[in-house]
């Protein structure tokens, strides 16, 4: 079995993007008298302007778009659209990024100088 073309990347690899991908919801149609409404659910890029992120890959999820649907009895969720995107932290503190394959670049500068004289004695 051979790995996907765009799976390229690593668990752990360092990388650098400009784009990441962020959910939006946009209402479709609602009729409350029966108690019904329809939520288009899209995975959208995101530009950080002017900014070249540094993260590590943490992992790879499938992602779909489609409409979310209630009745009234409960929710439905059905996809028209799926595709891969990587998982990448950029900060301790601050929540992982979904980026596609075609917006990652492995991060080919050596770390910090400081980060790599430091030894387990510290």
């Amino acid at each position: 079995m051979t790995a996907s073309p765009e799976l390229e990347f690593h668990l752990g690899e360092r990388v650098l993007f400009a784009h990441s991908l962020e959910r939006v919801s946009k209402p479709v149609s609602a009729d409350r008298r029966i108690g019904r409404s329809r939520i288009r659910k899209e995975w959208e890029r995101k530009r950080h302007y002017g900014e070249i992120r540094k993260g590590i890959v943490i992992g790879v999820r499938t992602l779909g778009d489609g409409e979310r649907e209630w009745d009234g009895d409960g929710i439905t969720f059905s996809t028209d659209h799926t595709f891969r995107a990587f998982i990448v932290v950029t900060d301790l503190r601050r929540r992982p990024l979904f980026v596609l394959p075609a917006d990652l670049e492995a991060d080919t500068q050596p770390m910090h100088p400081e980060a790599s004289k430091r030894t387990a004695h510290e």
